[in-house]
């Protein structure tokens, strides 16, 4: 179904989901106006704290807690966002100490994102248990990371350099982290988007912009190895990512357009996975609605995301 008052669906949780209007940013979803649709799509909108002039955006949801952050201004700017929970029940917002910075996701007891200090661009990926940050150790030769997913004591996301992104796991114990590179061999870049159950999804890439060849892959990692892991789509596929996980199915899109140049392929499908890539269904569209993407999936396989039509503009969907 449709979601009203949305552009974007971006998690789900037993059926109630959390997006608004959105984007995509350095590699994760955004929505903004935050909105929560119930399991029979109605809608209610999460609200930044009273009279302090801060737009709020949601990007994930894990039993009653909503995560997101608080931005002033035009919201893509770092140094100005709040990172910040929601109670979906009461609506109550908390600010999550630390400095600037964004929640990207959580487990519903655990947080993870993105911290910063007072001033500046760069970040450092974060892990919240309470409203004060534990900052996640970054590798020799890289300048910045993120945490996308979080699952108990593990996060995934990204360390990179400014050339290139690594997708990590990082292992959190007390106020200390481990790190593990899940970065294959033979791809120029990597990402880790969401971890449930041990299982990790993202993106890779042998997009060589050198001379504009290459094409990126939905990824798949098990049990917490870097070796396990697998490309969910073949060469027949021009362009792809998983986006989010139940530690059984997976979902993303994947694009059959060839790309022009260093642009993207046009065409989006939504797709789940059953761990292999052979496993690929293209979910269904309705009339009218011409690319689709996949964000998210619960326990129960709810799968949401947005769908865009020539006549309709894009919408959230269930």
């Amino acid at each position: 179904m449709t979601l009203s008052g949305g552009s974007q669906a971006t998690g789900i949780d037993d059926g109630v989901a959390v997006g608004g209007g959105g984007g995509l940013f350095e590699s994760h979803v955004f929505a903004s106006p935050a909105i929560v649709w119930d399991a029979h799509g109605a809608a209610t909108y999460l609200q930044a704290p009273p009279g302090s002039n801060l737009v709020s955006i949601v990007t994930a949801i894990s039993g009653n807690q909503v995560t997101g952050y608080l931005a002033a201004g035009y919201p893509y700017g770092h140094e100005n966002d709040i990172p910040a929970v929601w109670d979906r029940r009461s609506g109550a917002a908390t600010q999550l100490s630390g400095g600037w910075g964004e929640v990207f996701a959580t487990d519903g007891t655990h947080q993870v994102g993105a911290a910063g200090g007072t001033t500046g661009m760069g970040t450092n990926a974060a892990y919240w248990s309470g409203t004060n940050p534990i900052q996640l150790i970054l590798p020799s030769g890289f300048w910045g990371s993120q945490a996308d997913g979080v699952d108990g004591n593990s996060a995934v996301g990204e360390v990179y350099n400014g050339g290139h992104s690594h997708a990590a796991l990082w292992q959190i114990s007390g106020k200390t982290s481990t790190f593990t590179s899940f970065h294959p061999d033979g791809y120029y870049d990597s990402y880790a988007f969401a971890i449930s159950h041990g299982q990790t999804v993202g993106q890779t890439s042998t997009v060589d912009f050198s001379n504009q060849t290459g094409r990126s892959y939905a990824a798949l990692w098990t049990g917490l190895s870097a070796n396990s892991f697998v490309p969910l789509t073949g060469d027949q596929i021009t362009a792809s990512a998983a986006y989010g996980t139940n530690g059984t199915q997976q979902v993303g899109y994947v694009s059959f357009d060839q790309p022009v140049g260093l642009n993207a392929p046009a065409d989006h499908h939504a797709v789940v996975w059953h761990g292999t890539s052979a496993s690929m269904q293209l979910l269904p569209l309705p009339k009218g609605f011409v690319d689709s993407v996949a964000y998210g999936i619960d326990q129960q396989g709810d799968v949401v995301g947005q769908m865009t039509g020539p006549q309709t503009g894009t919408q959230a969907v269930e």
